[in-house]
């Protein structure tokens, strides 16, 4: 049904913070069969996986470009990121977490931009929420700090470039980067929800989404 199948394929997450994955409870139809996978077992994940390659398939055979030579050009920084997360900070103690600290309460970790032709590759160390990339950070009643939003214009559209990829989980998992204008960990909670996020639990800190927009603006501007 599909022809190209058979090549080798690099596959990188790109802004997936924010639980972005198909909830498990959520029907998923069978690319090749006339079904509803529901349950979350290894099947509705291969699944997934058929759908993503559906999908690439399918924008390969659109026009675009085939670039022959070209420059590569690169920009990367070592940040000392705030580490207030007190759960972190208990895992590193007890060496559950094994990343050592340049400095008391920060931990080391990187981003960077890779400019190809028309293409530029952010390289993201962790889960930044995808409105940080695409727009639409909010600034719900209920939040922790009274700020309005931060991360903004979104990245998509200070790259001037005509291809933009976002690389995930790129040298470094930090957790996840939540707009600081949505931080929430105590009632009462965003949206009327019953208790706080995921993202809050497994982030450095309510810091970590500024600085980490901050950084990757200059590596973008750096290459323009």
């Amino acid at each position: 049904m599909y022809k190209g199948l058979g090549g080798i394929t690099v596959y990188f997450s790109g802004a997936i913070g924010g639980l972005m994955a198909p909830h498990p409870s959520l029907p998923m139809p069978h690319p090749f069969k006339d079904t509803l996978l529901a349950k979350p077992t290894f099947a509705k994940a291969k699944l997934i996986g058929d759908q993503i390659a559906i999908l690439s398939l399918n924008a390969l055979r659109n026009s675009g470009d085939t670039i022959k030579r070209s420059n590569i050009s690169l920009r990367a920084k070592t940040l000392n990121m705030p580490l207030e997360n007190d759960m972190f900070k208990v895992a590193g103690g007890i060496s559950l977490i094994k990343r050592g600290l340049p400095e008391l309460f920060k931990t080391r970790t990187e981003v960077g931009a890779i400019k190809i032709g028309p293409a530029m590759f952010l390289s993201i160390p962790g889960e930044i929420y995808p409105e940080i990339i695409y727009g639409g950070i909010e600034a719900p009643e209920g939040r922790e700090f009274d700020i309005q939003p931060m991360e903004t214009p979104p990245i998509q559209e200070i790259i001037k470039d005509k291809y933009k990829f976002y690389i995930g989980l790129s040298n470094d998992e930090i957790g996840y980067m939540v707009p600081k204008s949505e931080w929430d960990t105590g009632k009462p909670y965003l949206y009327n929800d019953d208790g706080d996020t995921y993202g809050e639990e497994n982030s450095l800190g309510p810091d970590t989404a500024p600085i980490m927009y901050k950084e990757l603006v200059k590596a973008i501007k750096h290459l323009d």
